[in-house]
């Protein structure tokens, strides 16, 4: 993996933003790492008021052996922006990026770092079983391959992601002008329209933990729609347009559907869809684009 200078030759950085219920069992999953090469954790604190910050000393002294910082990047809320001011800090020239509410795999950091050797950037493979009930819709996100947004370009999920630290300098980082989700897309597509190469890596694995309650879920399908068209407005020269009858299709089969809202294991991925497409029409109001597919 390369020479020993002292320093990591990894930073794994996690945005968290009140995560402490749930980051030890990720802090447990990469105290737990194989063969991995020498790592350092940014917990990027993005506003935390649930005792993150006397949770990460305990940490440190429940795991010693691994090197977890914790970098303040309270002054602008958004995962954008946390994971920017974690990158910053990373003192290493691969970063991963994980959520604190996931499990990463026994053998994550060093299958992403041998991929970052070859790639400029990479994504991993998801695993939506393992910490959510049976009855839980699933994204069907990042199994065989990475997901495609838009009929335009793939993209690694934010969750389990990486990119050369400078790579992501000459890109200026995550555009934190995203508020409602579409950022990590917009960031891997500019990735790959500045000539870089995006490499999937489906040994990889993050036990990816769903939303829980229905309000939850549905706040978060409204507001993925606005950014769905954010990002569709920010590339609208390179994205297929869609047609009235391609729309009219989408909106008749939801409409066909609708006694779904009646099955108890199916109503929430039905009203995370409705939600979704709701979100699509106030974006495509706000953004001036026609995108309500």
């Amino acid at each position: 993996m390369g020479v020993d200078t002292g320093r990591p030759l990894v930073t794994v950085v996690i945005p968290v933003r009140n995560g402490t219920a749930t980051m030890g069992a990720q802090l447990q999953a990469l105290a737990c790492q194989q063969a991995a090469p020498s790592f350092e954790i940014v917990v990027s604190d993005n506003g935390s008021t649930d005792g993150l910050q006397e949770f990460l000393v305990n940490a440190s002294a429940h795991w010693p052996k691994l090197d977890i910082r914790r970098v303040d990047s309270s002054t602008k809320s958004g995962v954008s922006h946390a994971r920017n001011e974690g990158l910053k800090q990373a003192r290493a020239d691969i970063v991963m990026i994980c959520d604190s509410d996931d499990v990463v795999c026994p053998t994550w950091v060093r299958s992403m770092a041998e991929a970052l050797e070859t790639y400029d950037g990479v994504g991993g493979s998801l695993d939506e079983l393992a910490l959510n009930p049976p009855s839980s819709p699933m994204l069907a996100f990042a199994k065989s391959s990475l997901p495609v947004a838009l009929a335009f370009l793939p993209y690694p999920v934010g969750a389990n992601c990486g990119v050369r630290r400078n790579v992501w300098q000459a890109l200026n980082g995550f555009d934190e002008g995203y508020l409602y989700g579409g950022e990590e897309i917009d960031f891997f597509w500019r990735l790959q329209l500045a000539g870089y190469k995006l490499g999937f890596v489906p040994q990889a694995v993050v036990a990816y933990r769903h939303r829980t309650g229905i309000r939850n879920n549905i706040r978060v399908a409204y507001w993925h729609g606005i950014g769905t068209c954010q990002l569709a407005a920010r590339f609208r020269t390179q994205i297929p347009s869609q047609s009235a009858l391609t729309i009219a299709g989408i909106w008749w089969g939801l409409f066909l559907r609708l006694p779904q809202i009646l099955i108890a294991n199916r109503r929430l991925g039905y009203l995370r869809r409705i939600a979704h497409h709701v979100g699509l029409i106030v974006g495509s109001l706000r953004y001036r684009i026609i995108n309500l597919a």
